[in-house]
């Protein structure tokens, strides 16, 4: 894999940002929102991951708001979280731009990425920077493509070649990235897969994730990042909806008002299913339509137990099931 970041491009390394190579040290300094940290990590093995990145973004940005954060500063201090933090992983704060040697691209992303895009989109918005400096514009592999000065007709033949094309993968990636905007209006999703049989390759989601990384910069992990907040809603709303009896059985089994926040999000996660409608599925072998109760979607969804011991026997029984409906247990 390449890991060098276009997105940078050649910096000088009198130009980068330091490097905090305590970041104890840092957190100490903070004597309200580092302490909580490293208190709350000390007690329960966990912490609020964006108060963290907050502080050092803050950090490095301290003595100036327009400076860059290069590829190997990001790393360097995704992996100092994780040599500080036994069990945060290096790669949930920053995972760098990378293409193989197929061609397939992945855009930079990571709690410390999203945090430093949004931080630099406000500091652009309050005018405390400005939006063509010539020290530090941070465009996107794709958002670049897409400013490119490409006439209509050019834009219509790449269109058609994506859609009776699929190889070779570099020159899809190519292609996809200048038509972003017109590929975005579309019927229907289905009609959109059609259009593009690329999509429908092994690597077509990563088609998907270099357009919405264009649309919606540094969102990336928007959702992973939220989900306590996600959890906690879902637990409110299985405790205080009626009708949820199902939910409300799964939830006795857990006094989840004394769980940390990581346990929550566990718990959340595994609720989820329970909170969602079955859907009817046709069987393979015998065409009847098998509606699955709840449990047995949560089942599908994870798996829940309480003895690893017993996992293979929890898959062989799932495995069981669905061979009487023709259907293969999935990896």
């Amino acid at each position: 894999l390449d890991t060098s970041n276009p997105q940078f491009g050649h910096i000088n390394p009198q130009g980068d940002a330091d490097v905090n190579t305590d970041l104890r040290q840092l957190l100490e300094k903070e004597r309200v929102r580092g302490k909580e940290i490293l208190q709350s990590y000390k007690l329960f093995k966990t912490f609020n991951r964006s108060t963290l990145a907050d502080i050092i973004i803050e950090n490095q940005l301290k003595d100036d708001p327009n400076a860059r954060i290069n590829s190997a500063t990001f790393t360097e201090i995704s992996q100092k979280i994780a040599q500080t933090f036994p069990g945060e992983l290096a790669g949930s704060y920053y995972i760098p731009y990378c293409k193989s040697s197929d061609g397939r691209v992945s855009t930079a992303k990571g709690i410390l990425w999203d945090k430093y895009v949004n931080k630099r989109r406000n500091f652009r918005r309050l005018q405390i920077i400005t939006k063509k400096s010539n020290t530090s514009t941070i465009t996107s592999p794709v958002q670049q493509s897409e400013n490119d000065n490409i006439s209509s007709e050019e834009l219509q033949e790449l269109d058609t070649w994506l859609r009776n094309n699929v190889m070779p993968w570099n020159l899809v990636i190519e292609n996809w990235q200048k038509t972003l905007r017109i590929r975005q209006k579309f019927e229907t999703i289905d009609t959109y897969f059609r259009d593009y049989p690329s999509l429908r390759q092994p690597s077509g989601y990563l088609l998907l994730e270099l357009d919405f990384d264009a649309l919606f910069t540094g969102k990336g992990n928007h959702l992973l990042n939220k989900w306590l907040n996600f959890s906690e809603r879902i637990l409110k709303l299985v405790e205080t909806k009626k009708d949820n009896t199902t939910g409300k059985n799964f939830l006795k089994n857990y006094n989840y008002q004394s769980y940390n926040e990581r346990q929550k999000e566990v718990l959340g996660f595994a609720l989820l299913p329970l909170i969602i409608p079955p859907c009817p599925i046709k069987s393979k072998k015998s065409g009847t339509r098998y509606k699955p109760s709840k449990v047995e979607t949560q089942e599908a969804f994870c798996c829940i137990i309480e003895d690893i011991s017993k996992l293979e026997e929890k898959l062989e029984s799932r495995r069981n099931k669905l061979l009487t409906f023709g259907e293969t247990l999935q990896p």
